[in-house]
């Protein structure tokens, strides 16, 4: 059974504290809290989000092209 969760952010990468230079794919926020992170495809095995937001269509190259 999958968790209920607010939103899923991928596509960009995300830094975490883990060491130096670690980037994981995909963050997933539940009750304004980190809830996950890690890999996209495993965000979605595991949770039900409201919204999934690709971060690659807020990049600053993205937004030169609009």
């Amino acid at each position: 059974m999958k968790v209920k969760a607010d939103t899923l952010f991928y596509g960009g990468k995300i830094y975490t504290m883990e060491a130096p230079g670690v980037c994981k794919e995909a963050v997933v926020l539940k009750d304004g809290k980190f809830a996950y992170v890690g890999t996209k495809e495993e965000a979605l095995e595991r949770f039900d989000c409201a919204k999934c937001i690709d971060c690659l269509l807020y990049t600053s190259d993205a937004a030169d092209e609009a």
